[in-house]
C-alpha cells in the first residue's frame, strides 16, 4: 500500500487549537514534528498523552496515536505488524467515542482502510505461499498448528470484515469472503490430498466449502471440491481394503462407500448443473458412479468426458 503523505497536514492546525495543559499541548506538537522520522518515540509520547487525563478524551490524542503506530508498523516484520494493527484500530474507535471533526474523521477513515486491508492480506497471503503448503503437507500428524493457522486466518479475516461492515457500508464484502474461503478450502484440500489420514485438514476444507456455498449456493468451484472430498473419503477406504478384511466388516465398509459416493454425487452434481462444460465434473461424475455401481450414468459421463478430450481411466484415480 502507498504510504500516506500529508494526509494529517490538519493535524497541526487543530492541536493549536485548544488549551489543555501546556506540556501535553506541547508533547501533542512534538509528537506531530517527529511521526514520520521517528515513530518510535512519537508513540511513547502519545501513549502518555492518551494516559493524562487532560488529553485522554481529546479524539485528537487517539487519532494522532494511530498514526504513530500506523508509521511504527510500516517498518516491523509480520509478527509484530499484527499487534500494532490492533493498537491502530483500537485508537480510531477511541478517537470516534470523543465525537471528533470531520478532519480528524478523514484521518479515522484513512487509518481503517489501511488496517482492514492489511488484516485482509494476513488472513490471504499464507494461503498462498505454496512454499509453506509444503511444509505443512511434510509434516503428518500435527492437527494443533493446522487448527491454530486455521484459527489465525479467520481472526485476521473477521477483523477485516467487521471493519469493512462497520465503517464501509458500501463495499462489496461477500466478493472478498468467496475469494478467502475458496482459497482457505483449496489450501486444506491439498493437505487432506497429500495425507489421506489427515482427517483435519479435510474437515476444515469442508468447512471452508461450506461457507462458501451458504454464501453463494451454486458456487461451482466449491460444490465440485466438496464432492471430490467425499469421494477421496471413499478412496481412501478402498485402498486400504484388502484379503484379510473379515467379511463382516465389508459389509460396513461397502454401506459407508454408498454413503460417501451419495454425498459426492450431490455435490458434483450441482456443480455440473451450473457448467456442464466443466471438465473436473465430468470426470468426477465418470468415477462417482462406477463407486456407486450405476454403470449406465458412468458410461454416459465416459461418453461427454470422451467427446471433450478427457482420456478416462477405468481404475480409480487418485484426486
Amino acid at each position: 500500500m502507498k504510504r500516506i503523505v500529508n494526509i494529517f497536514v490538519g493535524l497541526v492546525f487543530l492541536i493549536t487549537c485548544w488549551e489543555p495543559a501546556l506540556a501535553q499541548k506541547t508533547s501533542l506538537v512534538r509528537a506531530n514534528a517527529i511521526i514520520s522520522e521517528n515513530p518510535v518515540m512519537a508513540v511513547k509520547i502519545l501513549d502518555s498523552v492518551v494516559r493524562h487525563a487532560e488529553t485522554r478524551t481529546l479524539s485528537i490524542s487517539w487519532t494522532l496515536r494511530g498514526r504513530a503506530y500506523y508509521e511504527w508498523s510500516r517498518i516491523q516484520n509480520n509478527a509484530s505488524k499484527i499487534e500494532l494493527l490492533d493498537t491502530i484500530y483500537k485508537s480510531v474507535q477511541k478517537s470516534f467515542n470523543f465525537l471528533p471533526d470531520s478532519n480528524i474523521t478523514k484521518d479515522n477513515y484513512v487509518l481503517l482502510r489501511y488496517v482492514s486491508k492489511r488484516y485482509f492480506n494476513l488472513a490471504s497471503i499464507q494461503l498462498k505461499d505454496t512454499t509453506l503448503m509444503k511444509s505443512m503437507a511434510a509434516k503428518k500428524g500435527h492437527s494443533e498448528s493446522l487448527k491454530q493457522f486455521h484459527s489465525n486466518a479467520l481472526k485476521y479475516f473477521n477483523a477485516f470484515k467487521k471493519i469493512s461492515e462497520t465503517y464501509f457500508p458500501n463495499m462489496d464484502v461477500k466478493k472478498y469472503e468467496l475469494e478467502f474461503y475458496e482459497a482457505l478450502g483449496s489450501y486444506f484440500s491439498y493437505l487432506f490430498e497429500k495425507d489421506n489420514s489427515n482427517s483435519e485438514a479435510g474437515n476444515l476444507a469442508k468447512s471452508a466449502y461450506l461457507k462458501v456455498l451458504e454464501l453463494e449456493p451454486n458456487n461451482v468451484f466449491a460444490n465440485i471440491q466438496m464432492g471430490l472430498l467425499y469421494y477421496n473419503q471413499a478412496a481412501n477406504i478402498i485402498q486400504k481394503l484388502n484379503e484379510d478384511t473379515p467379511l463382516e466388516e465389508l459389509d460396513l465398509v461397502q454401506d459407508n462407500l454408498v454413503k460417501l459416493g451419495k454425498q459426492s454425487e450431490q455435490f458434483v452434481s450441482k456443480g455440473f448443473q451450473n457448467d456442464q462444460n466443466n471438465l473436473k465434473a465430468i470426470e468426477a461424475l465418470f468415477y462417482i458412479y462406477r463407486l456407486l455401481n450405476d454403470f449406465n450414468k458412468s458410461n454416459e459421463f465416459k461418453s461427454l468426458g470422451i467427446q471433450k478430450g478427457l482420456k478416462l481411466e477405468e481404475s480409480q484415480p487418485n484426486k
